[in-house]
């Protein structure tokens, strides 16, 4: 990152030097300088995950240093999808901050929360089974994809491509290629 200097000469001149990327935000509003991740949580502190879907409920237990599916004690769990989906919910970014803290009944159910075409939440927990994050996504009938989420309370308007991800997810899909 190149950080502007301004260079003056004996008239009181002064010339910002920068890259382009400076000049681009020079304009930009503190909303856009936000974090816009879905969760800020670090992977290594959750020891639970559970996703609750229309027709399924996955929950996974960190043991030690691997992951098991509860309810599916004999499956050999592939680690590294588990750890994707923390690494997912890390990486994406939402294309607009809706709202910051909880909404109130009437923006539920104006942004598709209460009546979704699709919905699925998740939530993990950490070491004493304390809730780190939670969050519910939800399609609306006009397509448009929202996520609410905890830690902070915001509602973020995210890109429906994204969103397909945690629809797609299904319990056998997280068992070993190897079981």
């Amino acid at each position: 990152v190149t950080k502007p200097q301004t260079l003056s000469d004996k008239e009181n001149i002064s010339i910002v030097v920068g890259s382009a990327e400076w000049q681009k935000r020079a304009g930009s509003s503190s909303q856009e300088f936000r974090d816009r991740r879905l969760m800020r949580e670090s992977g290594a502190n959750v020891s639970r995950i559970e996703i609750q879907m229309p027709k399924e409920k996955i929950q996974f237990q960190k043991t030690s240093d691997r992951w098991k599916m509860i309810g599916q004690d004999k499956w050999l769990i592939d680690q590294n999808k588990v750890r994707e989906i923390l690494n997912k919910l890390n990486v994406t970014e939402a294309i607009e901050i809706s709202a910051l803290g909880l909404p109130e009944n009437k923006e539920e159910l104006d942004w598709g929360f209460r009546d979704a075409k699709k919905s699925l939440s998740i939530r993990l927990l950490g070491g004493k089974e304390e809730i780190l994050w939670t969050g519910r996504f939800a399609e609306s009938k006009e397509n448009i994809a929202r996520y609410l989420s905890s830690n902070p309370h915001r509602i973020l308007k995210i890109n429906p491509s994204d969103l397909g991800y945690f629809f797609q997810l299904e319990a056998r899909q997280f068992r070993d290629a190897h079981d």
